[in-house]
Order: structure tokens, then sequence, then C-alpha cells
């Protein structure tokens, strides 16, 4: 069984904007989206904070 990480379009803007400004030279780590739960924009933003 593997993670499925549902991000809605808000959630998944957040993520792409707030990592474009936190660390515009790194990959996005995708290892961020390894887990199930639904991701909104808090969850984003909890997210980014354990990159």
């Amino acid at each position: 069984m593997r993670p499925i990480a549902l991000v809605g379009a808000a959630g998944l803007k957040q993520l792409a904007d707030r990592w474009a400004a936190l660390a515009p030279d790194k990959p996005f780590p995708a290892r961020l989206l390894n887990r199930t739960e639904v991701i909104n924009t808090d969850r984003a933003e909890f997210l980014l904070s354990l990159a």
C-alpha cells in the first residue's frame, strides 16, 4: 500500500508559490507528499515548515 496525498488546487498553488519563494534553486521535495491525507492551504504551510 502506498500513501496518496490529495492536493486541492489552492493547496497546490500555495505549495508551489511558497516553495518558489523559499528555495527557488532547489527542487521541490516530493517526500513531503508521501502521506495519506488531504492537503489544503493550511496543511501546505505546515508541510513546508518540515522541509
